[in-house]
């Protein structure tokens, strides 16, 4: 409910501004293949550009990714974390996830962050589930998770990095 409310009467601001500067005076190429000196978001300025030379560009279809990003996040690290939490604390986790003032204001604002750390945390979760089930799934989802948080942005590698020098530091001790 806290990511819901007004969420159709913010307008754009801050950050935001650079995908629609970027979608507005560039190509799908050069959008793809550049960060620009405005510091966009490759996927979500290219979904900006798309939905704009489609179905139009609204706030609300700008905020999509992060408020879809920050809900999911509330339901899917909570009970994909359980497994090592338990019931108890990974409910606390959801509950101060939903409260969090920066994710919350995060999953309401057009910039790559929600996405990135959803897919950041999935990340790791994965690997460490990999790791110890051996299952196809948990690389697959890995790899596409630490691929895309990082290309979100740039700043979420070192944390989709960090499982391989864990594994690395327990086998060199």
């Amino acid at each position: 409910a806290i990511r819901l409310d007004q969420i159709t009467v913010q307008v754009p601001g801050d950050d935001e501004w650079h995908s629609l500067h970027a979608l507005l005076t560039e190509t799908y190429a050069w959008i793809l293949t550049h960060f620009g000196l405005s510091d966009h978001s490759i996927p979500l300025t290219v979904y900006e550009k798309l939905l704009a030379d489609t179905f139009g560009l609204s706030e609300l279809g700008m905020r999509a990714p992060s408020l879809v990003a920050g809900v999911v996040s509330l339901v899917a690290l909570p009970l994909l974390l359980r497994p090592a939490l338990g019931p108890k604390a990974s409910v606390v986790f959801a509950w101060l996830l939903a409260i969090s003032p920066l994710h919350v204001y995060y999953s309401r604002y057009a910039r790559p962050y929600a996405p990135a750390l959803l897919c950041t945390v999935l990340a790791v979760i994965a690997f460490d589930r990999w790791r110890r089930e051996r299952k196809t799934g948990w690389a697959v989802l890995f790899v596409a998770a630490a691929t895309l948080g990082p290309w979100l942005h740039p700043i979420f590698l070192p944390f989709t990095l960090a499982p391989f020098v864990w594994v690395a530091g327990r086998r060199i001790l």
